[in-house]
């Protein structure tokens, strides 16, 4: 399996953010989205060579970026998880973050992948959800920016049993 060159230079680097979330963790007790499983978007990269992004949501008002991709076959990107791969990367703050739902809307946020001399830095991600199985995220924010980016891409959701275990030592 084959994460993205930036992910593991990431890790590589840094394993301790500048800024603080924006989201404060509250648990998720609410139906609009699923939980057994993980919700993925894929995107066509350079040369059309496919990316596909794993979110893992969780009760307790967390979310784990189970990474980017750059493959879109389901049985070796779950298989990561299975063989336990993911956990070598569960010590980096970075990967863990927080959500909000409220009825049928979405924020979550993510860390962006750090430029060389600045570190990660959380972006906020605005969603629309379609259903318990989709979401749309139609703009986004970096911590740092005053002025939103509109985007348009969608997640899905898909089953899993092997989900990883959302205990951390970063969010409270």
């Amino acid at each position: 399996m084959t994460l993205l060159i930036s992910t593991s230079l990431f890790n590589s680097c840094y394993n301790s953010t500048k800024y603080d979330l924006t989201i404060d963790k509250e648990p998720y007790f609410g139906n609009e989205l699923r939980l057994d499983g993980y919700y993925y978007s894929q995107y066509n990269g350079n040369e059309n060579e496919k990316y596909t992004q794993i979110l893992f949501f969780y009760r307790n008002g967390v979310i784990f970026d189970g990474a980017i991709f750059s493959k879109d076959n389901f049985d070796s990107i779950e298989q990561y998880f299975i063989d336990n791969e993911h956990v070598k990367f569960t010590d980096r703050d970075w990967r863990w973050s927080t959500f909000k739902v409220n009825k049928d809307s979405l924020v979550y946020e993510r860390w962006n992948p750090p430029k060389v001399s600045q570190g990660p830095e959380p972006i906020l991600y605005f969603c629309e959800i379609i259903n318990d199985t989709t979401f749309k995220v139609y703009k986004e924010k970096l911590y740092t920016q005053k002025e939103f980016d509109k985007v348009n891409f969608t997640f899905h959701f898909r089953k899993f049993d092997h989900k990883p275990d959302s205990t951390n030592s970063f969010i409270d």
